[in-house]
């Protein structure tokens, strides 16, 4: 039996500080997938198709250069640590090209704006992996106890949560009057107003906090033995692929949600971005709401059990669109997003607490500590999915019938709603099937740690 070790308790502006980090990566992601269809499909007439590359082209540009970049954040030793410097150096490029990413030259045609977008999304993407990548990795070191990894998780999501209720109204804002309700212009100062939050929220974690694994003694480790390493780890490679199929699944099809209440449940841009805005205010309420009890579901069942029914809670939230989604009462598919949102939280904070442990579960075979390396693979796989969705969802918008500047037809919208529903039941139904795989219980946990902790012991570290 391993031996019991007193459960440990970190402060929470420790959470605080770290979290605060995830307010900005989330406000760099959420306004990316939330304005670039109304903007550079809707508004500017860029093909949907050619935008969907455009979304995906960068990730998967991105998803080499985070490799290299968490192999050398784990292998960098400097009186900073491993992790601040890269953090700090990402935060100014990101901040700048988030303004850029939203000055698109309007009066250029549709061609000259596709690239436009791909060129400055490629450069946003490698500034978000300087910064992003670093920044995950010191969250998964904030502790080596089993349940008090969910708790950081929960909370850190928790608050990147409550910090970013503005990116469901970013739509609405670039139609406020004060801009002539044209979103072309609004979303300008949008992305002003973005750089900022951006860049005080992710350079945050590299002024504030403090690494406990700053110059950590351990074998290095080559780029491409550390990557062979990931790859053969199981545990790992079980939660990528539930990881990357419920960012399939989930983002895939979100978009539609914007054309069905645009053209269908609201008729009009200006009514949807106000009920697009709610219902995302609710999924981030909800996801707030069910922190607590998402972490209690871990601490009493384990991680794999609570993955399972917070993809299950998932699962029915989008099937209730079923019932929700109807012109009659646009503001009912709100009970559909608070379900939603309470479900997929939990998911992502399992994932994160799952991360972590397996960071154990690797040291323990390799004598390293690679905490930005599995923090960079679990994001690259979960680019390559936002990619894959990125690109299938402009598919997806022209296989439903949808065409820029063309006659809306009801035929269109039923499509698009039923793909927007059932893709997500049934995907999210093959996610707990995978997740029920996951090897790594609290016993097993337990053993590891007490195993790293003799041979540090005797290490006399």
């Amino acid at each position: 039996m391993p031996e019991c070790r007193a459960p440990e308790r970190v402060p929470y502006r420790s959470i605080f500080a770290w979290a605060v980090g995830g307010v900005g990566a989330g406000y760099a992601l959420m306004s990316i997938n939330a304005l670039a269809l109304p903007i550079y499909n809707i508004a500017l007439g860029v093909d949907a198709v050619k935008l969907g590359w455009a979304l995906s082209l960068p990730r998967i540009i991105d998803t080499f250069f985070d490799t290299w970049i968490g192999w050398r954040s784990d292998n960098t030793h400097s009186r900073w640590g491993r992790r601040r410097p890269y953090i700090i150096a990402g935060a100014v490029p990101l901040a700048v090209l988030t303004v850029l990413l939203w000055i698109p030259p309007s009066r250029s045609g549709p061609q000259v704006l596709f690239w436009y977008f791909l060129l400055v999304s490629i450069l946003y993407y490698l500034a978000f992996s300087v910064c992003t990548v670093p920044q995950t990795a010191l969250g998964y070191e904030l502790s080596v106890d089993y349940n008090e990894r969910t708790r950081i998780m929960a909370w850190a999501s928790a608050i990147a949560l409550v910090g970013g209720l503005g990116g469901p109204w970013l739509y609405r804002l670039t139609l406020l009057p004060a801009f002539g309700g044209n979103e072309v212009i609004g979303v300008r100062w949008v992305g002003g107003l973005l750089a900022i939050v951006i860049f005080c929220t992710c350079i945050a974690p590299g002024i504030f906090c403090r690494e406990r694994y700053a110059v950590a003694a351990s074998r290095p480790i080559g780029l491409v033995d550390s990557i062979r390493l990931t790859a053969a780890n199981r545990p790992f490679r079980i939660l990528v692929l539930a990881n990357v199929l419920t960012v399939v699944v989930t983002c895939m099809v979100s978009p539609c949600l914007y054309y069905v209440d645009i053209f269908e449940i609201c008729g009009g841009k200006a009514k949807a971005s106000v009920v697009l805005g709610w219902v995302g205010t609710a999924q981030v309420l909800a996801a707030f709401a069910g922190v607590p009890f998402n972490a209690w579901l871990a601490r009493l069942y384990g991680k794999r059990a609570a993955a399972l029914i917070c993809t299950g809670v998932t699962a029915l939230g989008y099937g209730l669109y079923t019932v929700t989604l109807t012109p009659l009462h646009p503001y009912y598919q709100i009970a559909s997003a608070f379900v939603v949102g309470w479900g997929i939280q939990g998911i992502w904070v399992m994932c994160g607490s799952m991360t972590a442990d397996i960071c154990d579960h690797d040291e323990l075979a390799t004598g390293a500590r690679r905490e930005a390396v599995y923090g960079a693979a679990l994001g690259i796989c979960s680019k390559a999915g936002l990619a894959i969705a990125a690109m299938a969802s402009g598919y997806i918008v022209h296989l439903a019938g949808y065409r820029e500047n063309g006659q809306v037809v009801p035929e269109v919208m039923a499509r698009m709603r039923h793909i927007f529903i059932w893709s997500q039941v049934i995907g999210l139904g093959v996610c707990g099937l995978v997740f029920s795989l996951y090897p790594l219980s609290r016993g097993k946990v337990a053993e590891i740690r007490a195993q790293l902790d003799a041979r540090h012991a005797a290490a006399g570290e």
